[in-house]
């Protein structure tokens, strides 16, 4: 689990131990090691004093050590965020993992043919094509097992009708 997204669920959105691990769907110890992790390597706490700050946090006891700690490593683990950069592929599992439609508007390597066929070839459920009309032509993906033919039409009707009336 990134450390941007404990960060969040800490600092910014107050999440006790317990609903960390269930909205992440992770188990418990892997939630504490993780922790143990980052305070091990971004502080100069040692063992004892990092199991005692997570266990207080995993028994409600004191969420107050573990926020103040994840404010002080705040803006590095936001910077270290920034500069991750996801791969074209990583980022069209995860736009297609909350959309199942998605164009080149979010993704432009959906221009490129060869990325299209590495697309089919890696993951043959998500399907690529494009669509000219009107001195537009629209790039998109779909995952073909969520998303019925009518759906995927629908989908691309409307994708179209914005771009063709975006001012560019």
């Amino acid at each position: 689990m990134p450390d941007i997204i404990l960060l969040g669920n800490i600092l910014h959105e107050n999440k006790s131990f317990q609903d960390i691990f269930h909205s992440l769907d992770v188990s418990p110890s892997a939630l504490f090691r993780r922790l143990n992790d980052i305070l091990s390597f971004n502080t100069n706490l040692n063992a004892t004093e990092i199991n005692s700050i997570i266990w207080d946090y995993q028994s409600n006891r004191d969420r107050n050590d573990i926020q103040s700690i994840f404010n002080s490593l705040k803006d590095g683990i936001i910077k270290d965020y920034r500069q991750t950069k996801l791969s074209p592929f990583d980022k069209l599992q995860q736009l297609l993992t909350n959309k199942n439609f998605i164009t080149h508007q979010s993704l432009p390597e959906l221009k490129e043919q060869s990325f299209c066929q590495k697309v089919r070839r890696i993951f043959p459920d998500i399907k690529t094509w494009s669509k000219y009309d009107r001195g537009k032509t629209l790039w998109y993906a779909w995952n073909s097992k969520k998303m019925t033919e009518k759906e995927v039409q629908r989908a691309i009707n409307f994708a179209l009708y914005d771009l063709q009336n975006k001012n560019d």
